[in-house]
């Protein structure tokens, strides 16, 4: 029972140890958007589970350099929550949707908010929005669809992934953010890759957490990602001195005199792929 409970307080220390790791690395690209943080107006959007701990964790650190960094909780947290404590004592402002069921305080927030940081439901979250959190992700797409054509204003950051995505399936919620960018933390999650999820993503940024380079490989894990570095790295090299008799000859089969574009991108994709004649 005594080594159960050793294994059990390692795991909290690890998992809290990842969580600032996380929030600090999120913090530091949401400055490089916004460029000088001084006084720039974020608002954290935190629900009730670790992706929600991250967002404290990141509105700590915006507010200690300087952002006018507020956090909204979507829904309640657990107690005694340490990452909120510290977020108070940095003069982070909370607000809260159990004190605000009209969402006077929400709208207000996002008066003159140049940045979002979504770290509301995270990978726990499979079930359909409702109620508040219905109402929050609404008037937060109404918020985000009002600035569409600003480069720097009105844009989305999810925290590893877009709350209403389910991380395994890339199924959504109709009413799930279509962040401006998702900072995956440590790996980029499956459904981050899967349609129709894939297209809430925007911009895919994997952010290191600090995960132990020595863990061992989950075994029931079968996937691998294909990267252009992935793919760059297994191409063969290409002697200087060769020529399109080097690299084979393509012959295409396909379309008709009526619909060539088959025929087209067939032969289009053969010589980007470096056939040496098509």
């Amino acid at each position: 029972q005594m080594q159960g409970l050793e294994v059990a307080a390692k795991a909290d220390v690890m998992m809290g140890t990842l969580m600032e790791k996380a929030g600090l690395s999120v913090a530091d690209h949401a400055i490089q958007h916004l460029g000088s943080p001084r006084g720039a107006r974020v608002l954290v959007l935190v629900g009730a589970g670790n992706n929600g701990a991250d967002g404290l964790v990141t509105a700590r650190h915006l507010r200690r350099w300087g952002a006018q960094a507020s956090i909204y909780l979507a829904t309640h947290r657990p107690t005694p929550d340490p990452k909120m404590e510290l977020a108070l004592e940095h003069g982070v402002a909370v607000f809260s949707s159990a004190k605000d069921p009209e969402l006077v305080e929400l709208d207000s927030n996002l008066q003159g908010c140049r940045l979002v940081l979504d770290a509301m439901l995270g990978t726990g979250r499979t079930r359909p929005f409702e109620g508040l959190v219905k109402e929050i992700a609404q008037r937060i797409n109404a918020w985000h669809s009002t600035g569409m054509n600003r480069v720097q204003d009105h844009q989305i950051f999810a925290l590893d992934l877009p709350s209403g995505l389910d991380s395994d399936t890339g199924q959504t919620d109709p009413n799930s953010f279509a962040a401006d960018q998702t900072l995956a933390l440590g790996f980029p999650k499956v459904g981050l890759l899967t349609f129709p999820g894939a297209g809430l993503v925007g911009q895919l940024r994997v952010l290191d957490i600090g995960l132990p380079p020595d863990l061992e490989p989950e075994q029931g894990i079968d996937l691998e990602l294909l990267s252009p570095n992935w793919v760059g790295s297994h191409l063969p090299v290409r002697p200087l001195d060769s020529h399109k008799g080097t690299f084979g000859h393509a012959l295409i089969v396909a379309g008709s005199r009526s619909y060539v574009g088959a025929a087209f991108l067939a032969a289009q994709a053969a010589v980007r792929s470096g056939a040496g004649l098509v």
